[in-house]
């Protein structure tokens, strides 16, 4: 396993902590079980896990319909913040047990545990820099990969095609051979056309009619 790796998986801890509460979350608020310092603590926790399990719920019934593969949220990105920044970048609401895990780490940050970008990004790696210098790497690999297969779509040869595609992509710095064969792994990508056809259902429904009482 990387470096990376391991980091990534860290960061992904508090998001699997947060899916298996909200999985085991009562509907009565708990009583005190020494991992929260407080009644006012444990009282917030609860709130807050239950507003964001019944605003997923409701969602996911009338939207979503069970196709966003929550248990698979670590194919999307590296690391919980670049997961939701996807999410919204792909017009998905995202799950409650990534804001949830995003809030610990936010914890985390404001306690003093962890630096800002130790908290949300997992810290410097030798030889690969910071975060930002890593994600603009991936950021080119991936216009890279959906040129490719784009381009493969169009009837175009796998060696064609990636010569074609890193040229729409400048700053990918794979080989013919190595897209090729990235392209292939499933990813982001995959994960979010696989939504596609419930998203258009959802945007061709009819805008809410605005409620006088209620003001958004």
């Amino acid at each position: 396993m990387s470096k990376r790796a391991a980091s990534g998986i860290k960061l992904w801890q508090h998001v699997r902590g947060a899916r298996q509460k909200l999985h085991e979350l009562p509907d009565a608020i708990p009583k005190d079980t020494g991992v929260l310092e407080s009644d006012d603590e444990i009282l917030r926790s609860w709130i807050s896990l239950v507003g964001l399990r019944g605003a997923w719920n409701a969602l996911d019934d009338k939207v979503y319909k069970g196709k966003v593969e929550r248990i698979e949220l670590e194919e999307t990105a590296d690391n919980p913040l670049a997961a939701l920044m996807t999410f919204v970048t792909n017009g998905v609401y995202p799950p409650p047990e990534l804001l949830a895990g995003l809030l610990t780490s936010w914890n985390e940050y404001i306690n003093g545990s962890k630096t800002l970008e130790e908290a949300f990004v997992g810290p410097s790696i030798q030889g690969a820099g910071p975060y930002r210098k890593r994600e603009k790497t991936d950021t080119a690999n991936r216009l890279a990969i959906g040129w490719y297969r784009t381009y493969l779509e169009r009837g175009m040869r796998q060696v064609k095609a990636a010569e074609q595609a890193l040229r729409r992509a400048p700053e990918c710095k794979l080989s013919v051979d190595s897209l090729a064969r990235v392209a292939r792994r499933p990813g982001q990508a995959d994960y979010f056309s696989d939504l596609l056809p419930v998203l258009q259902v959802a945007a061709a429904r009819p805008p809410l009619r605005a409620d006088k009482k209620r003001r958004i």
